[in-house]
């Protein structure tokens, strides 16, 4: 809860020197003619991008389709509140209550899965610097090639935790943490069942989300008055969450705004049009994701009458 704090307050203070450069009126004046319609068209789009994702939970966790929506976007919508988006664990624990596997092994179905993710955003997010480089200076380019490379270091200690027992020795000699070396056993045996075949599957999936979300990021442009295309919305998709997964705020609070602010920047756009897109992007997956939080309550419901019961 503390790093939370921290972190939001970091947000909170990158993202006021941020709208101080450039001007809080600029952003709210942008925001006072947003194409309404466009933007409901974005969250249209968005809702098949949280189905394709709960498609790709499916593969690795065998429960009812609608169940996992409803604890996927309720893991979506926590994720937004913490530093690495790691409130989407939540979905772990729902998931729990609604098939056979235990919290430890559905978060390490879901840590192998985003794995997997991180591994075809490494060549997505290599796709978006070669198609940016023509706009780019050098020293603009080496920052998202370093972007870039940020899946690949997710993905390697993904693999380590998982498959080898390095984290296992690790949290042996640390006291403290000792207790959850049997949670990571239980983690590394579940992942064991996936086979190769299920790595293709999530893979084209993963590619199939990255194209529907481009339809979502070209309508929040629209929905600005500002028309960047499909491939160029399909390119900004991959470097931009990339950027959220830096856990220092909260989803890359600030952070993520900034990047977005220097692509719309090198592309031909205002610094303002680039952050007023990512909040504007936040604000479209909140509202959808919002609806996971009926999930939350259900599940604090069902966890009342076993408190009862006992």
């Amino acid at each position: 809860m503390k790093k939370n704090v921290i972190g939001l307050a970091i947000g909170i203070l990158i993202m006021i020197l941020l709208l101080y450069g450039i001007g809080l009126e600029n952003i709210i004046d942008l925001f006072l003619k947003i194409k309404i319609e466009y933007f409901l068209i974005a969250c249209f789009f968005y809702i098949f991008v949280e189905i394709i994702a709960s498609l790709m939970v499916r593969v690795v966790i065998k429960a009812k389709l609608k169940d996992i929506l409803s604890s996927h976007m309720c893991g979506m919508f926590l994720s937004n509140a913490t530093p690495g988006r790691v409130g989407y664990y939540y979905t772990a624990y729902s998931l729990s209550k609604k098939s056979e596997y235990s919290t430890s092994e559905n978060i390490g179905s879901l840590t192998l899965l985003q794995g997997i993710s991180f591994f075809v955003k490494v060549f997505l997010c290599m796709a978006a610097v070669l198609y940016f480089s023509s706009f780019m200076i050098s020293s603009v380019m080496n920052y998202f090639i370093l972007i870039s490379l940020l899946p690949l270091l997710f993905f390697v200690g993904i693999i380590l935790a998982l498959y080898t027992k390095i984290l296992n020795k690790i949290l042996k000699k640390i006291t403290i943490l000792s207790a959850l070396e049997k949670y990571v056993g239980m983690m590394q045996n579940s992942v064991k069942k996936l086979n190769k075949q299920k790595v293709v599957i999530i893979m084209l999936l993963n590619l199939v989300g990255w194209f529907i979300a481009g339809f979502q990021w070209m309508f929040v442009a629209k929905a600005l008055n500002v028309d960047i295309g499909l491939l160029t919305a399909m390119m900004f998709q991959p470097l931009l969450t990339t950027i959220m997964f830096i856990p220092i705020t909260p989803s890359g609070l600030g952070v993520a705004e900034s990047g977005s602010a220097l692509l719309f920047k090198i592309i031909g756009f205002s610094s303002i049009v680039g952050v007023s897109f990512l909040l504007l992007e936040r604000l479209s997956i909140i509202v959808v994701d919002a609806f996971g939080l009926i999930d939350l309550k259900n599940s604090k419901i069902k966890l009342e009458k076993i408190k009862s019961k006992t």
